[in-house]
């Protein structure tokens, strides 16, 4: 299940750059497409669920509801993807999805604390287990793994809630990852934790950190 929102509804919530309306809808965009083309790419049942058609009074909420929906189909196994991994891959997905096939709590551990990817056969979700996690928190995962239940758990990868965690997470792609290129088209960005990001070469990132109160600190090269 790709649980998503629209791009316009993504970075009401989120914040990619500082005032910069247009670049987060770029971002947001193509962190969709991109992710959902992933899923598609497994060749497993597909099914988005949006924002607009998500019920449910918290995020907690309208995910249970649409993990029983896709269940009272007759699955056996659901795997849930958000859209702001782009690290994300198919083969972690079907690796993912064998797993859970196999009867394990498969986990996606997200470097915030949170996860960026469920997989859980029928048998083992307890909806109103599933309500109280701490969604929405660093201490998700954590939570997760308290769980009795068989389970495996994937590389943690960067997923995207801010302006340092989009420098982050494209900083450790590989440069054949669809991405990379349209990202460099992005730079310079101009990010609220008061430094300019740019590529001094292809791949190569800098950070330029700028202080209110002092002179300019020295460019640090990452």
């Amino acid at each position: 299940m790709f649980f998503t929102q629209k791009p316009q509804e993504e970075i009401a919530r989120k914040r990619f750059f500082f005032r910069q309306k247009a670049k987060e809808l770029k971002v947001a965009s193509h962190l969709i497409r991109y992710v959902y083309g992933q899923a598609v790419q497994t060749g497993l049942p597909v099914f988005s669920s949006y924002g607009n058609r998500q019920q449910g009074e918290s995020f907690a909420a309208r995910l249970a509801n649409e993990a029983e929906k896709v269940y009272a189909q007759g699955y056996e196994q659901l795997l849930i993807i958000g859209n702001d991994c782009p690290a994300i891959t198919t083969e972690a997905l079907l690796q993912a999805a064998r797993s859970c096939e196999a009867g394990n709590l498969v986990l996606g551990p997200a470097e915030d604390g949170g996860v960026y990817l469920i997989a859980l056969p029928k048998s083992g979700f307890d909806k109103a287990r599933f309500l109280q996690l701490p969604w929405e928190s660093d201490q998700l995962f954590e939570a997760f793994c308290q769980w009795q239940v068989p389970q495996e758990i994937l590389p943690p990868l960067i997923d995207i809630d801010s302006p340092r965690e989009l420098v982050r997470a494209f900083q450790f792609l590989p440069d054949r990852h669809p991405l990379v290129g349209w990202f460099r088209h992005l730079l310079t960005i101009r990010v609220p934790v008061r430094f300019w990001v740019f590529l001094d070469r292809p791949g190569r990132l800098i950070l330029r950190f700028i202080s209110l109160r002092a002179p300019p600190m020295p460019t640090r090269h990452i």
